[in-house]
């Protein structure tokens, strides 16, 4: 059986593929490489690179697939996480009144 991990070199999904590599007979992972947290290099795992947001590539990624486990995120909202930092910030301070 074949599986796949979209985002599968992100945080979570490295260590999701890793597991079902032990599953599998191959786990393929889709992964636009930009933001990587650690490279899974074992014989039976192969990556696709491609965004999930291209048809053909994911179509690709998908044939004969029993399996997706979809992990990908969008990371380039940081103006919003700041802005919600410092909202939780004040908040934070008015409830213990500080």
């Amino acid at each position: 059986m074949i599986g796949l991990v979209t985002g599968g070199y992100g945080f979570i999904g490295n260590q999701l593929a890793e597991l079902l590599s032990n599953e599998f007979s191959e786990v393929r992972i889709l992964d636009n490489l930009s933001n990587v947290a650690r490279v899974v290099r074992l014989p039976n795992v192969h990556l696709i690179e491609g965004d999930i947001r291209d048809a053909e590539t994911t179509f690709k990624a998908l044939r004969y697939v029993y399996i997706v486990s979809h992990t990908a995120a969008r990371l380039c909202c940081c103006k919003h996480a700041r802005a919600i930092c410092r909202f939780g910030k004040q908040y934070i301070r008015d409830s213990l009144g500080v």
